[in-house]
């Protein structure tokens, strides 16, 4: 039993950084190996450098990722920092689990039922950036 808060990049550029931060607070016994699953966004983005050191390797088949343990009474936090490779809108949901051996058991809010998080991602091209550090051209000076 946990509660899990969820920030998102809700719009980004392909290619560009995007993250997601969660908080798990967790209420419950200890969380042996916590378990992010969501299919669509790790094959969308992968993991980039910058995500959470306890995170080890997205595993493609499942798209999920172990995040190593949160025991009971303790707050973690942890990024998931990737790189958008396709432009549009999407709608992503992340799940979560804590691996024991080889079963995995879902994380549940206090009334029981599994913990989902849901959100939106815009990703736009790259040529729709302003390009950064750049001053407009000097006006002339007048009688010049």
């Amino acid at each position: 039993m946990a509660e899990i808060h969820l920030g998102a990049s809700a719009h980004t550029f392909q290619g560009g950084d995007d993250h997601v931060g969660l908080v798990i607070d967790n209420h419950g016994r200890d969380i042996q190996n916590l378990v992010v699953e969501s299919h669509p966004w790790f094959a969308e983005h992968g993991l980039g450098m910058g995500t959470t050191h306890s995170c080890g390797d997205v595993d493609v088949a499942s798209g999920s990722v172990d995040c190593g343990p949160v025991y009971a009474g303790q707050t973690a936090s942890v990024i998931l920092r990737a790189f958008p490779e396709h432009i549009g809108t999407f709608h992503y949901e992340m799940h979560f689990a804590d691996r024991e051996g080889d079963a995995l058991l879902p994380i549940t809010r206090p009334d029981g039922q599994p913990i989902v998080l849901s959100f939106d991602e815009v990703v736009d091209p790259v040529t729709n950036q302003i390009p950064g550090g750049n001053s407009p051209p000097p006006s002339p000076t007048a009688g010049t």
